[in-house]
C-alpha cells in the first residue's frame, strides 16, 4: 500500500556535545534523561480519534511555526534506515564540515554495534527519529506487531545514550489500516524525492537534489547508499546559497508530545 504524498502532488514514498544542554532545552528534550525513558513504551493515548495530516505546523496546538518569514527559506534533509558504519561516518563528516543539521530515521536492529554513530548525531545537534525496527511495510503488520516494531526502536535507541526519539518516519511512508491511533509521537513524511534508492548515480543525484528543493521542503535521502554520501557535498554548497538547511523538528517546530502527520510546508 502507498499513501499519496499530497503536498508533493505524487505517490510512493549542533550543536558540539559543550552546547547540548543548551540546545536541549531550546527543543524542549531537557525534561528527558534516557535513564528516565530507557524502559519506557509508546503506547496510543486513545483509541476513539485519528491523529491529524498537518501541512503547517501552525496546526499544532502550542507549537510555534518556524516558516520564517524573513532571511533565507528553511529546508531539511533527512536520512534514512541507518545507521551504516560505511556511509553514516561519510554523511556525518560532510554536515560537520558545512556546518548544517539534518534529520536520521534509525533501523533499530542496525543500532547494535553503531551506537557511537548515534550519539555523535546527537551531539551534532541532528535529530534522531524512528524507523522501525526491520523496515517493515506497516500495512502488512498488526497492530500489535507496528507496536512492537516502534517500541523496540525506542528502547535500543535511548539504550544507545540517545533520548528515546519523539518522531517516526513509516517505512515506505505507509501508515496502514492497523496503524494505532494517537500515538504520542509525530509522524514524520517528505515532499521532496529525489530517488537516491534508484540509479546510485552521485551526479544525477546530487542534480536532483538540487533542482527538486523548495522552501519549506522535507527531502528524503537514504544513509546506507555510498552515492547518497558522495553526493550531499556538492549538493550542500549549491544548496547553502539559497536555503537555511535544518533539522525537521526546526522546520516544523516539533517537540516532544507533539502529534500529527507531517509532510512539510506546502
Amino acid at each position: 500500500m502507498k499513501i499519496r504524498i499530497v503536498v508533493a502532488g505524487r505517490l510512493r514514498p549542533a550543536v558540539l556535545i559543550a552546547v547540548v544542554a543548551a540546545g536541549l532545552a531550546l527543543t524542549g528534550l531537557a525534561q528527558y534523561s534516557v535513564s528516565a525513558i530507557a524502559e519506557a513504551t509508546i503506547q496510543p493515548t486513545s483509541a476513539n480519534q485519528p491523529a491529524p495530516v498537518i501541512t503547517s505546523p501552525s496546526r499544532v496546538l502550542g507549537a510555534e511555526t518556524t516558516q520564517p518569514t524573513a532571511g533565507l527559506p528553511k529546508l531539511a534533509l533527512s536520512f534514512d534506515d541507518g545507521p551504516n558504519p560505511l556511509t553514516t561516518p561519510l554523511i556525518l563528516n560532510t554536515l560537520e564540515q558545512e556546518h548544517v543539521h539534518a534529520s536520521f530515521f534509525i533501523v533499530g536492529s542496525r543500532v547494535a554495534g553503531n551506537g557511537a554513530l548515534l550519539r555523535r548525531e546527537y551531539a551534532d545537534g541532528d535529530d534522531v527519529g524512528n524507523h522501525s525496527w526491520s523496515h517493515p511495510d506497516f500495512g502488512t503488520l498488526s497492530r500489535q506487531q507496528i507496536l512492537t516494531q516502534i517500541n523496540q526502536t525506542e528502547r535500543v535507541i535511548a539504550a544507545a545514550g540517545v533520548p528515546a526519539p519523539f518522531m517516526l518516519r513509516p517505512p515506505y511512508g505507509d501508515l496502514g489500516p492497523n496503524f494505532p491511533k494517537n500515538l504520542p509521537l509525530a509522524i514524520v513524511l517528505w515532499n521532496i524525492d529525489p530517488k537516491d534508492w534508484d540509479d546510485h548515480n552521485a551526479v544525477q543525484l546530487t542534480q536532483r537534489i538540487i533542482a527538486e528543493a523548495r522552501p519549506g521542503g522535507i527531502i528524503d535521502l537514504h544513509g546506507i547508499y555510498l552515492s547518497t554520501a558522495q553526493a550531499i557535498g556538492p549538493a550542500i554548497d549549491v544548496l547553502k546559497q539559497h536555503y537555511d538547511l535544518v533539522t525537521v523538528s526546526q522546520l516544523l517546530g516539533i517537540k516532544p508530545g507533539t502529534t500529527g502527520i507531517y509532510y512539510g510546508y506546502k
